[in-house]
């Protein structure tokens, strides 16, 4: 994943303009002293970080991950 997916996913990116790539990983990016790392989901249920954690840090700059403060069952809307 790490090697392929998200590499292949950053290069397209760059080389279409745009400065940032997001993806609906459970799992949140964290700076401490300038140092990034990848931290634990609020829904520690769905928490992926245990797969982004190697990510190199070219790409986690240029990450969001906007699942990472939510808990599932809250992104979820209501069928009629």
């Amino acid at each position: 994943n790490e090697k392929v997916k998200f590499r292949m996913l950053f290069e397209y990116a760059r080389s279409h303009g745009f400065d940032r790539i997001a993806t609906g990983h459970y799992a949140i990016i964290t700076s401490t002293n300038g140092r990034l790392s990848v931290s634990l989901a609020r829904d520690r249920t769905k928490d992926q970080s245990y797969m982004l954690y190697r990510l190199p840090k070219e790409i986690l700059e240029n990450l969001l991950l906007p699942m990472g403060n939510i808990i599932k069952k809250e992104a979820k809307t209501s069928r009629k």
